[in-house]
Parts: C-alpha cells; sequence; structure tokens
C-alpha cells in the first residue's frame, strides 16, 4: 500500500512539475505558445502564470515534504585490548526483547536503547496484564535487563533502565 501511496505522489508532482514548466516556458516554444493562445485568452494569461507558480511551488512543496529523511542508526562503541567492538542500538533492543518470553504477565514490550555519553539508558516500555505483582514484575524486569546487557552482550555501562508500565490489560486477554 506504502508503495501505490508513494506511485502516486510521485505522478501527481511529476504532473504539477510538467506543466507549469510547460505554462512558464510556452512564450520560448512557438507551438506551445500558439496552442496555449488558442485555449486562453489574454486577459487570462497573467492568471495562467500565476497558476502555473502556483503549480511549480505546490509540486516542490509536495516534492520537499514527501522525502524522509533517512534515521541515522546510532551505533555504540566499545574499546578493549583487541581492539572496537560497535553495536547498533536497534540490535541491542531486539536482544533485550527477547526477555518478553521470561515474564507471562508482558503482553508487549518496547525497549529503546539511548546513548549518553559514556553510558546507555534503556527504557522499556511495557504492555502487562493486570494483577497485584506488576510492581514485583517491574523491579524484576529492571534487574534482568541491567544482567543482560551485562552477561549476554558484556556492556555494563548501563546508567539507568526504566520500566514504563504503558498499558494494563485484563488477565483474561492475550494479545
Amino acid at each position: 500500500m506504502k508503495f501505490l501511496n508513494r506511485l502516486i505522489i510521485i505522478l501527481v508532482v511529476a504532473m504539477l512539475l510538467a506543466t507549469s514548466i510547460a505554462l512558464l516556458t510556452a512564450d520560448f516554444v512557438p507551438a506551445w505558445e500558439e496552442y496555449l493562445k488558442s485555449l486562453i485568452t489574454p486577459y487570462e494569461q497573467l492568471t495562467t502564470t500565476a497558476l502555473a507558480v502556483a503549480l511549480l511551488c505546490t509540486g516542490m512543496l509536495i516534492m520537499l515534504t514527501g522525502l524522509k529523511k533517512k534515521k541515522k542508526e546510532k551505533i555504540l562503541s566499545f574499546k578493549n585490548d583487541d581492539g572496537v567492538i560497535q553495536i547498533s542500538t536497534m540490535a541491542i533492543s531486539d536482544y533485550i526483547s527477547k526477555l518478553t518470553s521470561e515474564f507471562p504477565s508482558v503482553v508487549r514490550m518496547h525497549p529503546e536503547v539511548k546513548p549518553h555519553g559514556n553510558m546507555i539508558d534503556i527504557t522499556v516500555t511495557l504492555r502487562v496484564k493486570a494483577g497485584p505483582q506488576i510492581h514485583e514484575i517491574c523491579e524484576v524486569m529492571q534487574r534482568r535487563v541491567r544482567e543482560t546487557m551485562i552477561n549476554g552482550l558484556g556492556i555494563s555501562d548501563v546508567r539507568h533502565v526504566v520500566v514504563h508500565v504503558k498499558e494494563i490489560s485484563p488477565e483474561h486477554k492475550s494479545d
């Protein structure tokens, strides 16, 4: 669906730009000028020029706002005696998200790793099942994330582990 949407936007922008360029350059191409004169009366030429400029600006705005900047992937670098180890924050997030299977009460987990100087901060956003043990689950999750970073990845420079419960689902509902 995204592909079709982008294709339509590209076609609309191309038509807007082509039309505006044709209208603006008609004075320099005799065949276009004669054709446009047959369509447009002299008092409408100023309106046509204004329309061409508006179409050109609209096409350029659509094109510029439609271009998304690719997010630069954040990489953490760790020096050791043998060289440098680089791990992307996305890879660390994926690794931490595997902890979900250890917590039956956790319905959904979304970890986010943010570099902070020489340390990292980890925020884990959770959707949990309702129950009296939510506080304990959060505390255990904090410890497990820190342990996983140290034991699994060898990263001990974890400054904060924040567990954020974003949603509490009824116990009987599973996702």
